[in-house]
């Protein structure tokens, strides 16, 4: 059998993240609107590094006397995050990484601040690849996500002050029993123009 390189060649290249996309109906595809936007979408800037869909399902086994592996494999739970390294830190891509902090703008400064009993905001995130020598898009959305990493910043002489960011699925359970934290999108098409 022979390698087809075009299909490896279209997988090169970077991911954009957006938040508070419009979440598609129960098992429909997101929709992409020209240049790849998830429709209601709203970029969260430059990344740095690596984005990553991860979908992670814990499986179980029941042991009996009989045999010595496990019989009646079943999934006692199941986990979806997209992580990422946010790099164009200005106020409002600040906020919306961070989901917990609230802002102000005054005198000049902005200011986010942090602490006390807040409403966790769940939103829809989305992460989306062009493909390299195709109008085709990789699609990875999470229906309902809250950002479980917090803020962490270093700061190092001549290196770029970034926030890694961590958005994990909560369950929707008004959607399907498969369909109900996130999907996975390959050769999506956006609309036309």
């Amino acid at each position: 059998m022979a390698i087809n390189t075009t299909t490896i060649t279209k997988n090169i290249g970077y991911a954009d993240i957006y938040v508070d996309c419009v979440v598609p109906a129960d098992r429909t595809p997101m929709a992409l609107a020209p240049g790849g936007l998830p429709v209601g979408g709203r970029y969260i800037g430059a990344t740095q590094g690596e984005a990553l869909f991860r979908y992670t399902p814990t499986i179980e086994g029941v042991e009996i006397e009989q045999v010595t592996g496990m019989v009646a494999p079943h999934m006692v739970s199941e986990e979806v995050e997209i992580t990422f390294t946010m790099m164009e830190l200005d106020y409002q891509n600040m906020l919306l990484a961070i989901g917990q902090g609230s802002g102000t703008t005054a005198g000049g400064v902005n200011l986010v601040t942090f602490g006390g009993n807040r409403n966790v905001p769940n939103r829809c995130v989305c992460l989306v690849a062009k493909s390299a020598n195709e109008d085709t898009y990789d699609v990875a959305t999470i229906y309902q996500a809250i950002n479980t990493a917090g803020v962490q910043r270093s700061y190092q002489r001549g290196q770029a002050r970034g926030i890694a960011v961590t958005f994990r699925a909560v369950q929707v359970h008004t959607r399907s029993v498969g369909d109900r934290a996130a999907q996975l999108i390959e050769d999506a098409v956006p609309a036309a123009a």
